[in-house]
This record gives C-alpha cells, sequence and structure tokens, in this order.
C-alpha cells in the first residue's frame, strides 16, 4: 500500500500521527507532502521543516519521501489560498518523483479552520480528480468553530458525521502519545498551549481519530454556516478566499 499524507503546515501531522505510525507499521510505502514553508513570527521555514523531519522519523517516514513544497516555493504559513495553481504543480511533482500515484491520500478537512487547511484540500482534490482517483482521498479534521461560541472551537472532531466517515478506535498508550505528539514542535508551543488541553480530551476520553470521503458538491459553499473559524481569527474573511479558490474550481473540479 502506498499512502501519501498531504499538510498545510509543519505540524498538521500531530492529528494523524497514530494513522502514519499504523501504516508505517503494517509496511506501508509513507510519503508526506508540505504545501507551506510553515514560516511565521519568530519560526523559519528551516526550523519548522526539522521540527517535522524529526517527528515524522519517529513514525517511521523516510526522509526521501518528505516532501517541502512550500519550502522550495516559497509559500508562506496563512498565503497557501493565493498559491493553489503553484502548490498543485508542486504535489502533481512530488507525485510524480515518487514513481506512481498513492493508493491511498490523506489530507485536512474542508471545515473552516484555517485558510490554508481548506486550501490543501482544494489542491488534494484538484490532484485526485486529474487523476481519477478521487475515491482514495480521506479527509481528516483538525479544528473548527463550528456550533460553538467565541473564542472557544473544536479540535479533531468532524463537522458532521455522514455514512462515509470512518472511525480509528485508539488504545490508551497509542493515544496518550498521540496526545503528547504536539510538543514535537517547540516553534509553535503558543499555539499548542491552547490546542493540547483539548486535544489530550479528545484522545484521552474518545481515544479516536476520524476520516472521511471528500465531498466535491461541499466544496461549492461554505465549510459550514455562519463565520468560520479563520474569518473569526482575522485570517482571513471568506469572500477574499472565495476570490482564490472559484478560478481553481472552475479550472480544476468543475462538474
Amino acid at each position: 500500500m502506498r499512502t501519501l499524507f498531504v499538510f498545510a503546515h509543519q505540524d498538521d501531522e500531530y492529528a494523524v500521527a497514530s494513522i502514519i505510525a499504523r501504516a508505517a507499521r503494517r509496511g506501508d510505502e509513507l510519503f508526506c507532502a508540505y504545501l507551506t514553508n510553515g514560516r511565521i513570527g519568530s519560526a523559519s521555514a528551516d526550523r519548522r521543516d526539522a521540527e517535522s523531519l524529526a517527528a515524522l522519523a519517529d513514525l517511521g517516514v523516510p526522509r526521501e519521501h518528505i516532501g517541502f513544497i512550500g519550502t522550495r516555493l516559497g509559500i508562506d504559513d496563512g498565503s497557501l489560498p493565493a498559491h493553489l495553481e503553484a502548490a498543485l504543480d508542486g504535489l502533481t511533482a512530488f507525485v510524480a518523483h515518487a514513481g506512481a500515484l498513492p493508493d491511498r491520500i490523506y489530507t485536512l478537512a474542508w471545515e473552516g479552520g484555517h485558510q490554508d487547511h481548506d486550501a490543501a484540500h482544494l489542491v488534494v482534490a484538484a490532484f485526485a480528480t486529474r487523476a481519477g482517483i478521487t475515491e482514495r482521498v480521506r479527509q481528516f479534521p483538525i479544528y473548527h468553530g463550528y456550533r460553538i461560541p467565541a473564542p472557544f472551537f473544536r479540535t479533531l472532531a468532524p463537522l458532521e458525521r455522514r455514512p462515509t466517515l470512518r472511525t480509528e478506535r485508539l488504545g490508551l498508550a497509542e493515544a496518550w502519545r498521540n496526545a503528547h505528539f504536539c510538543w514535537r514542535y517547540p516553534s509553535q508551543r503558543r499555539t499548542w498551549l491552547g490546542l493540547f488541553p483539548q486535544s489530550l480530551l479528545h484522545f484521552l476520553l474518545r481515544r479516536a481519530l476520524y476520516h472521511d470521503a471528500i465531498d466535491r458538491a461541499a466544496l461549492e459553499r461554505r465549510p459550514h454556516p455562519g463565520t468560520l473559524l479563520y474569518e473569526r481569527m482575522g485570517r482571513m474573511g471568506y469572500a477574499a478566499f472565495e476570490g482564490y479558490a472559484a478560478p481553481f474550481r472552475a479550472k480544476h473540479l468543475a462538474p
């Protein structure tokens, strides 16, 4: 089994760390790609890449199977919606270099949590559509603000429970390890101070990870009704996001 994980940022892998580790134990051929350079605040692209390299090495991903597409293309953290075409070309080249199409792709959910997460979802949907392998793609949640008042948000929970949703049950030790995986990224310690408590509760109480099929029809509308989390946090308005997404969808994801 050839399995590809496509992330927006160097730390997104924490949300599927147990899935990656399980795939490595099964003997899957693992590949990971990052669509931004992760550069934000005082954290450089080199530092963020190094943090994810160390984390993925512990999970069993070979260094030569890790592609820092966003670093190579200079796509900063927060700017992926403006670089959809470049990211798609970069991902296509990465897969071509790997030598064969993946049997399974995991990527970030269309959930309105972070504009880069939704942009990565669009890129993967376009890649899979062009390759004719849409049914091989699974989306996993990280965080969103649907049906929860500001300033709170939900972590690792799907927006809705569709028939295509799958649950990966975790043992206690596995859940504990995944919960603490976020501390592998010291450059993002301030971010994790907010995310870790909810992540810990999720892993210890639910002991599960979720992933779902992608829904191309959903990409034509807001991820959910109301204000999206990235709008609430002042990162980007949905109108601005849609200004980048609409022509990309029309070109690559038209019915």
